[in-house]
């Protein structure tokens, strides 16, 4: 491997499209020079001839364009005896070969290819037509498998405080108590896993995007800047006005480190200029006369290597024009990912507009709110749905007046988007009490940092086997349903803040020094019991067996289940009809039903209860992903080496004359990228200079460990900082804390040996 820099320079300048005519006089002034190493000349004047050549095609300083010979997109020039084949996931190296195994905290159940079946809601006092549905309550006795966290929702952090937090359990006197709410909502969700119904709710401003797929520039040359005078929601319009843009080069200002958002905002400042076109503009904090135009920075660049530009507007040539809730709606579903997740008055955003020759003269001719030329187009998650699974859409958008058996046990509401409601709500006819837990032990217990999803993660929320073409409007994955942890001691418990700390210049930061991230929790012991009661109305027995069938599930309850808290299982239940009389007293087995209730209950019911309890067997190494780049380390490390979405498109209906690798409009990204090897690890790839990116494996019921990701807290670098030329050294690895312990490290693929060992241990 050569290590000379201006070798490896220029490669990267190559590799990324990036050769400018300087970079090329320098390399030749090298090549030309008394120091020129000369072993290194046949590979020199090969990268010259490769740079010279980028020039004239006109492909070499544009950024993350692909020439149409180099079909593999900006990674295919990592083949250096023939650079026309593609770097593809089929061909690259397994990803096991990195090593360090861990468990996602989360897999999907796979939603039915079939539409559940439909029906008129059953009313609530049809027991008084048909004498024989059932109506009682149910008595159970619960048992935690894990501990639970239900935070006291009166006891916040306190804005002044310097320390984390202490968030007790919520409690009534001495006991400790879980919302009928929270019961209810784990049932339902539960009973739609299996009896396959349709998701319960959608959210309908929710956007598919990871990361910018929407450049702005177009072949009118026009950018369109705004300044909000009021902002708008999803409920009302919004105002803004319009003006000359103009384009500013980042290193003309000179200032680069305090042009940052998020020094602007700390220090309550804007930018003014007098000229965007001069090559030394006058800057000033405040508008006047001598600086009319205002520099809009969005933040980190997407091509950190190209010519920086921010956008300058004249709010003096400007006009005010309404911006219907649409589009505003539209922006907060784009950008909920985002480090600019709200928009405020004053704010600068970029208006991408319907037809970029004609202009902005309307609210009509806006496609879109932006924060950045750069910006995100992604896929309505609703619209995926409808297209992909309509069946799943929830009964409560439908307004057909049908619904299926899960809306028709626990209620429905329905929503129409004009306001009206077609047909009228009704209640549920299974009514949960408040879970008690009385006088229980606990312990204090700080808590890691709790990430939100993020559903515009194709790798993981697209369901797609083929790594090249995987994109956002995949189908949908299934039911979400969080794993639990075969570990519950302090030295590898997933819940214990040292074992998912907080991290700051590569430095784990002590849990007193995050009192605005995270807090000290409250935590109910494991094999703490507690008692519930259940009232039912109108059951047939089928409904009443399928109740029976979902308490004998492993259940979910309180925060925290990306960590594994809340496993709970129902160990006894009593059930008695109106009169009061108690008609069945049964020890509970996990995804059964008593004798007497099994017939009329659904086989496929019974199939997929057995499916979801296996994916609540405990698994060793249940963590959020995390990596090491730099002085970095976290989830987006590990995202931005093993599932990152290619930067190229070369989707089907791209125009390929057109060297641009920006995506065609409405046109989904597809694909994720492979992973460069080095070093050692290239060694066990069997010679390969690729791995294939990570997806998250499919839950396999016979083998529920084998859904492994890998490369926890391995150690990459980059190239040249961008993060799309990452190389992985096997010798650069850093090993993780607490190594995976599971049973199938050694053979994780199913096979003779493999099934022997498992009955070998039951």
């Amino acid at each position: 491997m050569t290590t000379h820099a201006q070798i490896n320079q220029m490669e990267s300048a190559i590799r990324n499209f990036q050769v400018t005519a300087q970079k090329i006089r320098d390399f030749k002034r090298w090549m030309e020079g008394s120091k020129f190493p000369e072993e290194l000349r046949e590979e020199a004047e090969t990268l010259l001839k490769k740079a010279e050549q980028l020039r004239k095609d006109g492909y070499a300083d544009s950024g993350y364009r692909t020439p149409p010979q180099y079909k593999g997109g900006a990674r295919g020039l990592n083949n250096r005896e023939n650079p026309q084949t593609p770097i593809r996931n089929s061909d690259a190296a397994p990803a096991s070969v990195i090593g360090y195994p861990f468990h996602n905290p989360y897999t999907f159940i796979p939603f039915p290819k079939n539409s559940p079946e439909r029906k008129k809601p059953t009313p609530l006092t049809i027991d008084e037509v048909e004498k024989d549905r059932m109506t009682g309550v149910i008595s159970l006795k619960l048992k935690t498998l894990s501990p639970l966290l239900i935070p006291d929702p009166s006891r916040k952090r306190q804005p002044s405080s310097k320390e984390p937090a202490e968030i007790p359990l919520q409690r009534v006197g001495e006991d400790v108590v879980v919302p009928a709410s929270s019961i209810r909502g784990v049932l339902r969700s539960l009973c739609a896993i299996i009896t396959e119904s349709a998701l319960d709710y959608v959210d309908d401003e929710l956007w598919l995007c990871q990361g910018r797929d929407l450049s702005l520039k177009n072949k009118s040359g026009k950018y369109f800047l705004a300044e909000i005078m009021e902002k708008g929601d999803r409920f009302h319009d919004g105002k803004v006005r319009v003006g000359e843009a103009v384009l500013v080069k980042t290193n003309s200002l000179a200032i680069e480190d305090k042009i940052r958002p998020e020094y602007m905002k700390k220090n309550g400042k804007q930018l003014w200029i007098d000229n965007p076109r001069s090559q030394h503009p006058n800057i000033s904090n405040r508008q006047d006369e001598k600086h009319p135009f205002r520099v809009k920075v969005s933040g980190r660049k997407v091509n950190q290597n190209g010519i920086q530009h921010e956008g300058a507007f004249r709010p003096d040539t400007a006009k005010e024009i309404t911006l219907q809730k649409e589009l505003w709606q539209t922006f907060t579903g784009r950008y909920r990912n985002a480090e600019k997740k709200e928009l405020q008055n004053g704010d600068l955003v970029w208006l991408e507009a319907k037809e970029p020759e004609k202009g902005i003269q309307t609210g009509a001719d806006v496609e879109s709110i932006q924060w950045a030329r750069w910006g995100r187009e992604g896929t309505s998650f609703i619209k995926v749905l409808e297209n992909r699974c309509k069946h799943m859409c929830p009964d409560s958008i439908r307004n057909d007046g049908l619904v299926d058996i899960t809306s028709d046990l626990f209620g429905y509401v329905p929503i129409s988007k004009d306001g009206t409601k077609i047909h009228p709500a009704f209640a549920a006819r299974i009514r949960t009490e408040n879970l008690i837990f009385r006088h229980p032990k606990y312990f204090e217990n700080p808590m890691p940092v709790r990430s939100s999803p993020h559903p515009g993660c194709r790798a993981f929320y697209s369901w797609n086997d083929n790594y090249d073409e995987i994109s956002s409007s995949d189908l949908p994955r299934g039911y979400k349903v969080y794993r639990t942890s075969l570990h519950q001691d302090e030295k590898d418990a997933p819940w214990i803040y040292h074992n998912q700390p907080i991290f700051q210049g590569g430095t784990e930061r002590s849990f007193q020094n995050v009192a605005d991230n995270t807090t000290k929790n409250e935590l109910l012991k494991t094999d703490s019991e507690g008692t519930l009661k259940i009232a039912y109305r109108a059951l047939t027995q089928k409904e009443f067996s399928l109740l029976l069938l979902l308490l004998s599930c492993d259940l979910r309850i309180g925060g925290g289940k990306p960590f594994g808290l809340g496993h709970c299982l129902v160990t006894e239940i009593k059930a008695y009809n109106e009169f009061g009389e108690r008609f069945l007293e049964w020890d509970v087995e996990r995804a059964k039903v008593p004798e007497q209730f099994k017939e009329g209950l659904s086989k496929r019911y019974l199939e997929r209860a057995v499916l979801y309890c296996k994916t609540q067997i405990p698994v060793s190494m249940l963590r959020y992903p995390r990596a090491v780049k730099g002085y970095q380390r976290g989830g987006m490390c590990w995202f931005g080496y093993f599932a990152a979405p290619k930067k190229s498109s070369q989707n089907k209906g791209d125009n390929q004359s057109n060297k641009s690798s920006e995506p065609a409009k409405g046109i989904p990204q597809k694909g994720l990228e492979t992973i460069e090897t080095d070093g050692q690890l290239k060694e066990r790839a069997g010679g390969k200079d690729q791995i294939k990116a990570q997806a998250l494996p499919l839950f396999d019921p016979f083998h529920p460990e084998s859904d492994l990701l890998y490369g926890y807290d391995v150690m990459g670098f980059s190239e040249n900082n961008r993060g799309n030329s990452n190389k992985i050294k096997y010798s650069k690895f850093e090993p993780p804390s607490k190594p995976y312990q599971g049973a199938r490290f050694e053979n994780q693929s199913p096979n003779r040996q493999s099934r022997k060992k498992e009955r070998s241990q039951r």
